[in-house]
């Protein structure tokens, strides 16, 4: 069971009926989601990244699972930058021990 982009489900519905494929019910999609991440992660990871395709698909998955837990790009947008001016980022490269 994998979790694809709802274009190719589209896809797939219409031009290969015979295909094992369903809409996920709402308490399964947190786990495909996180199963996914790691997954595209793993991508990110292959591709030494430097595939900005694989960063898409890491930050599509990561808004997905923000939204089904309430949260929206908005939300983390202003977030990240509050969590900035608080504590920094990692763009110096500071490393402890």
């Amino acid at each position: 069971m994998k979790l694809i982009r709802d274009s190719i489900g589209e896809h797939i519905q219409k031009n290969e009926p015979g295909t094992a494929l369903r809409i996920a019910n709402r308490n399964e999609i947190p786990l495909l989601l996180e199963n996914k991440l790691t997954e595209e992660i793993s991508e990110l990871k292959q591709s030494r990244f430097r595939d900005i395709n694989e960063f898409a698909d890491v930050f599509e998955v990561l808004a997905a699972l923000a939204l089904v837990n309430g949260f929206s790009e908005a939300d983390i947008t202003k977030a990240r930058k509050t969590k900035n001016a608080t504590t920094g980022s990692f763009k110096k490269g500071f490393v402890l021990g």
